[in-house]
């Protein structure tokens, strides 16, 4: 998609809708929420986690696609197997695999999400109201910086609905 012409990709920009770049027909953004709109009602509260990428040997692997560990001793609390996915990556050759282990806090590959408690999903509430008048004008909000950290399924039927409401947003306004 990002490789489309027509499509442009700006990454570490600042984000400020203040400074939004000049867009034709949609601009979706992916910064945090309450940051592009100058945290005027208030910082929402994150957490941070990361995901460190190992290629291991297949016999050290996990043997399901997503595994949770609760103990404590364990120093990062979930795997991924993006082999084991359907339609998954491909194996790396002579029976190694990528594995992605999770634990709390910054890292590399981090990803910050926004804490669910009754004063941020109260917060949140009002900065995706602001964010929602803005998509009659063609500017959508989606991604990790603009909601909860929610089940896959959940965030997957978010990014669909995002991208159905942008594509109804272009082939509405867009001139052959």
């Amino acid at each position: 998609l990002a490789d489309r012409r027509g499509i442009r990709v700006e990454l570490g920009r600042p984000a400020h809708a203040d400074d939004a770049p000049p867009f034709r027909h949609a601009l979706v953004v992916t910064a945090p929420l309450d940051l592009w709109f100058g945290a005027d009602l208030g910082t929402l509260e994150r957490r941070s986690l990361s995901v460190d990428w190992r290629v291991v040997h297949a016999d050290r692997a996990p043997t399901e696609a997503t595994v949770t560990y609760p103990d404590l001793s364990v120093p990062y609390y979930r795997t991924h197997a993006p082999a084991l996915l359907p339609f998954g990556s491909p194996v790396i050759p002579g029976r190694r695999s990528l594995i992605g282990f999770e634990r709390a806090g910054p890292g590399e590959h981090q990803v910050d999400f926004v804490l669910r408690t009754p004063g941020n999903t109260e917060l949140a509430a009002a900065y995706r109201a602001r964010a929602d008048a803005l998509a009659a004008r063609g500017q959508f909000f989606g991604g990790r910086g603009t909601t909860f950290y929610d089940d896959m399924g959940t965030t997957i039927a978010a990014a669909l609905a995002c991208a159905d409401r942008v594509a109804h947003r272009v082939r509405n306004v867009a001139t052959p």
